[in-house]
């Protein structure tokens, strides 16, 4: 297993081995993942949201760059983008087993 797959079976305290994981960056195929609201993780995190975007915390922002669809967000300036975990994680610069126990 991998240190993403030990994280999260430590965290839920199940054997997540029967999701396939291909190589990429985030933990899409976990259950869990995408069951965040990411307007509502914005808002504890102090990014205000209007009408589905909001200011890039990520650089020095003047205009809304950043959107925020299908529990999904994106800045169209910096190209950053994620669910609600990944911006939680890139926010507070933490790992992915801090970031589900912050959103708990």
């Amino acid at each position: 297993m991998n240190p993403l797959e030990n994280a999260v079976n430590e965290y839920i305290g199940k054997d997540l081995s029967r999701f396939h994981m291909p190589g990429h960056k985030g933990a899409e195929n976990f259950p869990e993942y995408f069951k965040y609201d990411i307007t509502e993780v914005a808002n504890r995190l102090g990014i205000s949201i209007r009408r589905g975007k909001a200011l890039c915390p990520f650089h020095a922002d003047r205009n809304p760059s950043m959107t925020f669809k299908y529990n999904r967000y994106r800045c169209w300036s910096c190209n950053a983008s994620g669910s609600a975990i990944d911006l939680v994680i890139n926010i507070m610069h933490c790992s992915f087993s801090e970031a589900l126990t912050w959103l708990e």
